[in-house]
């Protein structure tokens, strides 16, 4: 083992360590407090705990082979696990708070134009991040009610995030609604997708963390091979006819969005 891979195992471990102390204060606040934050709010009180937040629902599509592939923890998961401590470190001072629930990962910080920028500059990063270790990500990011501390996280904005994701983001994007692009006015890191929908852009260049040419090279190779690895998939085609055309359109999708990006580089 050369002294880079000692060092990036080193920082592998050190921000597993940190996630997992993070998990632990995390338990320790829910079992010194939740008896008084029932005891204190009735359920019909709970909406007004609701504060006005911009959240970022991304799903990691995949996760199951991933998993089997490997030996053991993915690489795209240390690596998110590493972003997600630095993410939720740097941004708690600011508002920003980081979640996960099943193979979905959630951002969420105030209302204001500084939140939403913060949460669309981290599901950048994270995206671009997942793409190059080989994992895809699809959801949407809203502005509305929600309720996110340190012992839970609901509320009409988290429904409307999940609602996006699985029933209209569909390829492999997020979406940004109206309410959240109001504050993300003027912003690089926003295209339009279709007539009125609009997604988060990390892929062109000039915006902001574009990726360079190499990385996008690299991540059209990475989705060129799904692509090929579902259209030999004969036992796919023959038993799930639909679901075999879905992920050929998606990946189809992407390359389309990467050749867009790399044609546009300087």
């Amino acid at each position: 083992m050369t002294d880079g891979d000692d060092t990036r195992h080193n920082d592998v471990n050190s921000s597993i360590a940190q996630v997992n102390r993070m998990e632990s204060e995390r338990r320790l606040w829910q079992t010194r407090n939740v008896a008084f934050l029932t005891s204190q709010h009735s359920v019909s009180a709970l909406p007004r705990l609701y504060d006005g937040r911009v959240l970022a629902l991304i799903d990691l599509i995949g996760t199951k082979d991933l998993i089997k592939s490997s030996l053991g923890i993915p690489p795209a998961f240390e690596h998110a696990m590493g972003l997600l401590a630095a993410f939720a470190a740097k941004g708690r001072s600011f508002g920003l708070r980081v979640d996960h629930f099943s193979d979905s990962v959630v951002f969420s910080a105030p209302a204001t134009q500084d939140g939403a920028m913060m949460v669309a500059e981290h599901s950048a990063r994270l995206c671009q991040r997942l793409l190059s270790d080989e994992c895809l990500t699809r959801g949407a990011i809203v502005a509305g009610k929600l309720l996110h501390n340190d012992l839970m996280i609901f509320g009409p904005a988290l429904n409307e995030a999940v609602g996006l994701e699985k029933d209209k983001a569909d390829v492999f994007r997020l979406l940004v609604t109206s309410e959240a692009m109001r504050l993300l006015d003027c912003n690089d890191l926003v295209r339009q997708s279709g007539t009125d929908d609009h997604e988060l852009d990390y892929l062109s260049p000039g915006t902001r963390f574009a990726p360079e040419r190499e990385a996008l090279l690299r991540f059209r190779a990475i989705v060129d091979q799904k692509e090929r690895e579902t259209a030999g998939d004969s036992g796919l085609q023959k038993q799930n006819r639909k679901e075999y055309d879905k992920r050929l359109r998606r990946y189809r999708w992407l390359v389309c969005r990467i050749n867009e990006a790399i044609k546009d580089c300087p």
